[in-house]
């Protein structure tokens, strides 16, 4: 009950806060900016929105080298991404395997 009351809270905020970003300015007289404004504020809280959504999707080689760096392993040659999955709702993990040559 308490996280669906945080989700409209939070949906609110953000449907209030993109509706006041038009109006102020529309009502000092600035109808283009609020319109730019309110605009730039839904792409950008999109843009953020899919970052999460297609995580998994938005996941490669590189970040696969980033994540084994940090645990202090090296990858020298070519390997292949055979599964992924992103979770970020309860607690926060990324799960990965590969394929590796026989040399690393």
């Amino acid at each position: 009950m308490n996280f669906i009351l945080f989700l409209f809270f939070i949906i609110g905020s953000i449907v209030g806060l993109i509706y006041l970003s038009f109006l102020i300015p529309k009502k000092l007289g600035y109808e283009k900016l609020g319109k730019l404004l309110s605009r730039s504020l839904i792409l950008v809280i999109l843009f953020f929105i899919s970052s999460f959504v297609f995580e998994d999707y938005l996941f490669f080689k590189s970040d696969v080298k980033k994540h084994l760096s940090t645990e202090g392993f090296t990858i020298k040659d070519d390997f292949k991404i055979t599964y992924k999955k992103y979770s970020d709702l309860i607690d926060y993990y990324h799960r990965f395997e590969i394929e590796i040559s026989t040399s690393d």
